[in-house]
């Protein structure tokens, strides 16, 4: 399977994070998972090396960036993934100090659902504030109510949002193709603002990203395909091939339609002239035959 894609070097209008090119798919709601599964397990992966050498501001700075840039797209973020970005941004932040952004951070966390952390990682003072603040959210929910809904599907922490039980505070709401963290009030009243429809957007990518064969070949694998066709510009025909399995661009042969092999003429084929001679052996044998059949002279041959 090939995954088609078009870079665009116009730069992006998006946060700084997400660079200058544009990716466009001919399925951009595939391609959004896989790019923005891709990012986030990146994003997770360098600020577990940044917890790992206690440089904790440069991990929860590198995952605020994340977490804000995921926030309108949520819907196509697996919710085990952004629990574990929240888990460890609150992580980050609560050992550099910061209890009351990682109390919030943790928040959003609890309501994502899953596993607790693991506290072979998480120190027990922090594991100890999560508790807390889970504690205090079971003690705090109530029956959520919906305003403005329009009659769009509504989806909060990535479940149906239809008789659902939450507690006041931040939560990842999914609505009519748009995704965004709002905030329910203390009555557990959700307001849905009133949006425009949302145009086809498309994932970009950073210049670095688009230069990183271990991160190309990350989304082809999340994607589910062996090759990525890329190209500068969406109106080109021109395209790089990525291999996913390679890890690099390759050069492939322009396909051609297969040239079907000549039509030997019924007079060429061999089973006709095969015929022929067996007819013509047949003309002369059988003549000798039956004239030698009324012959009934012997001849003896001695030497």
């Amino acid at each position: 399977m090939v995954l088609v894609a078009l870079f665009s070097t116009r730069p992006a209008a998006a946060s700084p994070t997400q660079g200058g090119l544009t990716w466009r798919a001919e399925q951009p709601g595939r391609a959004h998972r896989a790019l923005l599964s891709a990012r986030l397990t990146r994003s997770l992966k360098q600020a577990r090396s940044d917890y790992a050498r206690s440089q904790f501001e440069a991990c929860f700075r590198r995952l605020e960036r994340s977490e804000q840039d995921l926030r309108g797209q949520v819907r196509h973020v697996e919710i085990a993934q952004l629990k574990q970005l929240n888990l460890w941004l609150g992580l980050c932040l609560a050992v550099e100090g910061k209890a009351t952004a990682a109390e919030r951070v943790f928040f959003r966390a609890v309501q994502l659902g899953g596993a607790d952390p693991d506290p072979n990682l998480f120190p027990p003072s922090v594991m100890q504030s999560y508790q807390q603040v889970k504690e205090r959210s079971r003690k705090a929910a109530c029956p959520l109510k919906l305003e403005a809904a329009g009659g769009a599907e509504v989806r909060v922490n990535g479940r149906p949002a239809g008789a659902m039980v939450v507690a006041p505070g931040e939560h990842y709401v999914q609505w009519g193709g748009h995704s965004e963290l709002l905030t329910v009030d203390e009555r557990c009243s959700l307001t849905l603002p009133e949006l425009a429809v949302a145009p086809l957007t498309f994932p970009r990518f950073s210049a670095a990203e688009a230069a990183d064969g271990g991160f190309l070949q990350q989304v082809g694998q999340s994607a589910g395909v062996q090759r990525m066709r890329l190209a500068q510009d969406p109106q080109s025909k021109q395209h790089r091939t990525f291999d996913v399995a390679l890890a690099r661009f390759v050069v492939v042969s322009p396909s051609s339609k297969p040239v079907p092999p000549p039509v030997t003429p019924w007079y060429k084929r061999w089973w006709v002239w095969g015929l022929v001679g067996a007819g013509v052996v047949t003309a002369v044998v059988v003549p000798v035959v039956i004239v030698n059949s009324r012959d009934n002279t012997s001849y003896q041959i001695s030497f």
